[in-house]
Parts: structure tokens; sequence; C-alpha cells
């Protein structure tokens, strides 16, 4: 099922920032690295920037 708009208005979805594809996040206070199904990218969920070894330095 596609995800609603009021799932994208609340920040639970979000494209992936290497393939665009649509990405839902659960809000049970889990982890903010992801790492997409389609692509492999991992990246931070909060700033939407791919994550590289200096990624959490910052």
């Amino acid at each position: 099922p596609q995800p609603s708009h009021n799932d994208m208005e609340h920040g639970e979805v979000k494209p992936c920032p290497r393939c665009s594809v649509l990405i839902v996040k659960v809000e049970d206070g889990s982890c903010n690295h992801m790492v997409c199904c389609v692509c492999g990218a991992e990246f931070c969920w909060l700033c939407m920037k791919e994550v590289s070894d200096l990624h959490y330095l910052r």
C-alpha cells in the first residue's frame, strides 16, 4: 500500500537519498541509521545524507 499523505507530513516516510524509493520509519525510538533495502545505501534519517566513515564526527 502507498503511504498516506498524513504519514509523509509527520516525517515517517522519506525518499532514499540515493535511489529515491520511499522508506517508512516506525517511530519507536530506534536508531536513525537506516539502510535502503533496494540500493543498500546507508544514511542518517535526521539529515538524509549518506553515511561515511566521518559522518558522526561532525
